[in-house]
């Protein structure tokens, strides 16, 4: 860590009423409820109905698939030749599906130590893909981790450089059902549990690949770096009782930070102190002068943080802070929630990670 000058730490005090309610967020999603009724999971491949084999991250044109493919209902199991190996990717055509007639398509990843076959059985989605017309994939890692398998994912302790580029492999896959089915590219999505979301978040973040949104649960990483191809839609799930990857952060070695950094929004430096809406976190201040190396919450940097959430807010004591601004003295924090917060710096004041408003 860097000699720069010490900072004191605080807390911020509200001075003044909310100014203005914000818009609402528009998510994008896939419309219908999740897991109504159980899918019709099959477990052997329909090898001699497999389609010919299309080249993983072969140029696409848009709607390659459409007036080409077959109807649905049908459950396939495509399995492709990638990097030398067999890759699996169960393929799920809704009961409306017409090879003339685009809908979305939803990647959904199974979570480490599992398999696209339990993925489909536990999430239920093809019933949900029934009743509101959209492919599911279902693709499956070719690491071993325990009694299934794992995703190889950059930036991770547990990345292996000369393991499965699955990045390259979600990405090609992502033509490969263009070319084969009648997808809207504009209505592409992809959803992951766990491991499986840690590898979401991975593509969402990868340049070339468009997306219009993803939703996980358990898992959701803040890739670095991250270069969506267009903003995207995000909605996360994650237990405060979560034993694997816990809320707070501080698990094993893939799994260190809380579930309010996965995600920051609108980073502002003045005279090195960056100012940050941390969405459901709030906002940080923190102090970024001198070297910066390592946990900086470790480091004693942070200066202040401001919990957004309201008891009359849109969503009540939930903050979803978009943005920190200083001015003249005042911090502005916009909360989408909430509305327009300002406030000031005040006396210093213990700090730690917590959900409850209240502290």
């Amino acid at each position: 860590m860097g000699t720069g000058r010490a900072r004191p730490r605080g807390r911020l005090a509200m001075i003044g009423l909310r100014l203005v309610m914000v818009a609402g967020l528009a998510l994008v999603a896939i419309s219908g409820s999740v897991g109504l009724t159980p899918g019709r999971a099959r477990t052997e491949p329909a090898s001699s109905t497999s389609p010919a084999p299309v080249a993983f991250g072969a140029p696409v044109a848009p709607h390659t698939g459409c007036a080409a493919g077959s109807s649905g209902p049908a459950e396939l199991d495509l399995r492709r030749a990638y990097g030398g190996q067999v890759r699996v990717v169960r393929v799920h055509l809704p009961a409306g599906y017409r090879p003339d007639r685009p809908v979305p398509l939803l990647l959904n990843l199974h979570g480490s130590g599992s398999t696209a076959a339990t993925q489909e059985t536990q999430t239920e989605l093809d019933a949900t893909s029934d009743a509101d017309d959209f492919i599911v994939a279902y693709p499956q890692g070719i690491r071993t981790s325990g009694a299934g398998y794992g995703w190889n994912i950059p930036g991770t302790p547990t990345f292996q450089p000369a393991g499965p580029d699955d990045v390259a492999f979600l990405t090609g896959l992502l033509g490969v059902l263009r070319h084969q089915f009648c997808v809207d590219p504009a209505r592409v999505y992809a959803s992951g549990f766990s491991g499986g979301a840690r590898m979401v978040s991975q593509l969402a973040c990868t340049p070339g690949v468009r997306l219009a949104g993803i939703a996980v649960a358990g898992g959701l990483r803040a890739p670095s770096p991250c270069h969506p191809a267009h903003p995207l839609a995000v909605l996360a799930f994650h237990g405060t009782a979560d034993l694997s990857n816990p809320f707070n952060g501080h698990g094993q070695a893939y799994w260190t930070y809380s579930v309010p950094e996965a995600g920051s929004h609108n980073i502002w430096v003045f005279d090195d102190v960056m100012y940050m809406g941390y969405y459901n976190g709030g906002a940080r201040v923190v102090d970024v002068s001198g070297e910066l190396r390592g946990e900086l919450y470790d480091q004693g940097r942070e200066i202040a943080h401001f919990w957004s959430g309201d008891s009359k807010g849109f969503r009540t004591n939930l903050p979803f802070a978009w943005g920190a601004y200083p001015h003249n003295g005042v911090i502005y924090v916009d909360d989408v929630h909430s509305g327009l917060w300002a406030v000031k710096l005040g006396k210093a004041k213990a700090y730690s990670i917590t959900t409850d408003p209240a502290k």
